[in-house]
């Protein structure tokens, strides 16, 4: 009997130390599938991108970081659904919430507005800066009601470009008669408007810069496992399809701050042709837009942004050359240039942004190319400031 019980022991002390590693290894990967979702906030930024897609919980389908829900939309481009709330946003650094309301009840489109406050004194229609990468009482619209008392409207919409702004234009500001239609622009407008096109029939495939590397789709036990997302994508890395590295980090005044290289920035550049037909497209939108203000008998701003690139130039001498730089800004110049020929009101934000920036105000988000808090503030102020100095509102 004895020499039997020997090997029994034996195996018996083998499983039990099988046993307290199996163990502790599913414990440790249940705290740090915990800690990772916990700590996502502090996560550095690469990692939260990698698995922003997996789910929260695993008997859950929402993601950790849920996609903006957009929609696709032959007549605007892009749109949201009416009725959101509190739907998280964390692009980077840039995190909030957000709501969507509508203009009047039924109206299809989802805005970031819980209606108009009659009579309307300003109408604000852009795409993502006039929507606000911000919480809500951060952004500019917002501040022109509750800093200088003006009734405001937000009718921006994220993902659009100044084609499809014009058509929701069109649509809703004669019903609701604003005395101000203060209308942002910013440079990827001019490729939107080529895509909408494109989207729509109305041009054949032009020449564009290279896209970003495709995200590939998170599949199998990646969706459901924060730890194996990782290993997955340590061991299986995404293909790079682009001949550009997009993006890289820079120390800007104590900030890490994420820009774009010198050779991806000029995808903005008029000389791409998917971008000079944008340009065409833009400033029919735009003529279009002055008529309809002066039929309805409505001022018209438009508040032109400049890539944070181009507002940080100064301290990215080391980064970018004067010749790219200028090249950055160049279809934000020639608008500028149309404007005076035209004479249509505008306002270019760069210089004010310029001087915040050298007094030490941070006005974009370090990793997102938004404006941030302070930048919103900055150009709320800048609005109210041409609306007294010109008589906009009188």
């Amino acid at each position: 009997m004895q020499p039997t019980a020997k090997p029994r022991r034996r195996l018996s002390a083998v499983l039990g130390i099988l046993f307290s590693v199996v163990f502790g290894v599913l414990l440790s990967w249940l705290m740090l599938e915990v800690l990772l979702r916990v700590g996502f906030d502090f996560l550095p930024a690469k990692t939260q991108a990698d698995l922003q897609a997996v789910r929260r919980v695993p008997w859950s389908e929402r993601a950790m970081v849920p996609p903006v829900p957009f929609i696709s939309d032959r007549r605007l481009q892009s749109r949201l659904e009416p009725g959101l709330e509190n739907y998280p946003v964390r692009w980077h650094d840039a995190r909030f919430t957000f709501n969507t309301g509508t203009v009047w009840d039924g109206h299809m489109v989802g805005l970031r507005t819980d209606g108009p406050r009659y009579p309307l004194d300003i109408l604000a229609f852009g795409d993502s800066f006039a929507f606000c990468w911000t919480a809500v009482e951060d952004c500019w619209v917002q501040r022109l009601e509750s800093d200088y008392g003006w009734s405001a409207t937000n009718a921006g919409m994220p993902g659009t470009g100044t084609t499809g702004q014009f058509r929701l234009m069109a649509e809703i500001a004669p019903p609701m008669q604003p005395r101000l239609i203060v209308w942002q622009w910013y440079t990827n407008d001019l490729f939107d408007d080529y895509v909408l096109a494109l989207l729509n029939g109305e041009s054949e495939p032009r020449e564009a810069a290279p896209a970003p590397d495709p995200v590939p789709e998170v599949r199998g036990f990646a969706r459901y496992s924060a730890v194996w997302r990782l290993i997955d994508v340590a061991l299986n890395p995404p293909e790079k399809t682009s001949p550009y590295q997009h993006n890289q980090v820079v120390n800007v005044n104590g900030r890490d701050m994420l820009i774009s290289t010198d050779e991806y920035t000029p995808s903005v550049s008029l000389d791409y042709d998917a971008v000079a037909y944008g340009w065409t497209r833009t400033l029919e939108s735009l003529e279009a837009g002055h008529a309809l203000a002066d039929e309805i008998g409505a001022g018209m701003l438009l508040v032109l942004i400049p890539l944070k690139e181009e507002a940080y130039g100064d301290l990215l001498s080391d980064v970018y050359s004067p010749e790219h730089l200028a090249q950055m800004g160049e279809s934000r110049r020639q608008l500028m240039q149309v404007c005076e020929e035209r004479g249509w009101r505008c306002l270019d934000a760069l210089p004010t942004f310029q001087k915040a920036i050298a007094e030490g105000e941070t006005v974009y988000y370090a990793l997102d190319f938004h404006l941030d808090a302070s930048g919103n503030r900055l150009l709320a102020q800048m609005i109210q400031d041409t609306i007294t100095q010109e008589g906009l509102l009188p």
